[in-house]
């Protein structure tokens, strides 16, 4: 059995993406057959089937849904060793940057704006997700940067902080009473039914502040996930000011007294590292230090 091949993993990837062999080929400029051959070879290879057939379409197995991160992490870090080994002098690299929702994604961006203006060729990849899985996916090398809150351990990395706060409060419907306030205090919370942060440092924090033992009707990692709770009257949201967009119906009011969380970008500590990513640290660094 031939072992198992990026090219093969690409073509699973444009399979997966596009729902259909045909499409697939023609996108990788392959034969049908080709296509529907290295599925098979893969499938044989893993040992289990990755798509379901059918006239039209194929559709991904639980096998295969599975295998599509690993897939992504495979190719991508074999991506990342040619551009690291490439040695050339042109800075056209990749750089994949995992973020959480935080109002510093403004900083991160203005970063990449002055980075893009004299250097156009170097591409950045931007991810979602909260602090510990930025953390695992630095950890797994799936990305070189991450944009994270002061809620995870950065002692392994190098890490950064930007100027911007974010501030902790409560988002209410406009018909809450809450939404006349200026701003809202511990005891005026204890008693509320709340939604709050899965991240075990952010929720101790909120319920040392609160005083108060609460268990939350909901819980999430992405905070806009559960806006629409708000909406529909289930709680108080308790989140950050900036990781939110103005939401008609819903007002944001900040904690008393006030309660801000320090951003961080962070990276890998390493021997050496390609081109385009010593030139994005260096902008960050210059980006802290004259703000």
């Amino acid at each position: 059995m031939n072992p198992m091949k990026t090219e093969s993993l690409e073509i699973f990837l444009t399979v997966a993406e596009e729902g259909n062999f045909t499409h697939a080929a023609e996108l990788l400029h392959l034969s049908q057959p080709s296509v529907s051959r290295t599925i098979m070879e893969l499938e044989e290879e893993l040992q289990c089937k990755l798509f379901v057939r059918t006239n039209k379409s194929v559709i991904l197995t639980e096998h295969g849904s599975r295998f599509v991160e690993t897939a992504r992490s495979i190719v991508r870090l074999y991506r990342k060793a040619i551009d690291d080994s490439s040695g050339g002098e042109a800075l056209n690299g990749d750089i994949y940057i995992g973020a959480g929702e935080v109002g510093a994604v403004v900083q991160l961006s203005e970063i990449i704006g002055k980075i893009h203006n004299h250097y156009p060729e170097i591409r950045f990849h931007l991810e979602s997700g909260n602090a510990g899985e930025v953390m695992e996916k630095l950890d797994k090398g799936d990305i070189d940067v991450g944009l994270i809150t002061r809620s995870a351990s950065t002692a392994d990395y190098i890490s950064i902080e930007l100027p911007r706060k974010e501030i902790w409060g409560i988002l209410v419907r406009n018909d809450h009473p809450f939404s006349k306030l200026e701003r809202i205090r511990a005891d005026e919370l204890a008693s509320e039914t709340l939604i709050t942060p899965e991240n075990p440092v952010f929720f101790q924090t909120l319920m040392n502040w609160i005083g108060v033992d609460v268990k939350p009707v909901v819980t999430y990692t992405l905070v806009h996930n559960v806006i629409p709770l708000v909406k529909h009257g289930v709680g108080i949201l308790l989140c950050f000011k900036d990781a939110i967009t103005p939401q008609e119906g819903l007002s944001f009011v900040p904690l008393f007294p006030a309660r801000e969380v320090t951003v961080l970008l962070v990276w890998k500590r390493r021997t050496t590292m390609p081109p385009e990513l010593v030139l994005f640290t260096n902008y960050v660094m210059q980006y802290v230090n004259h703000d």
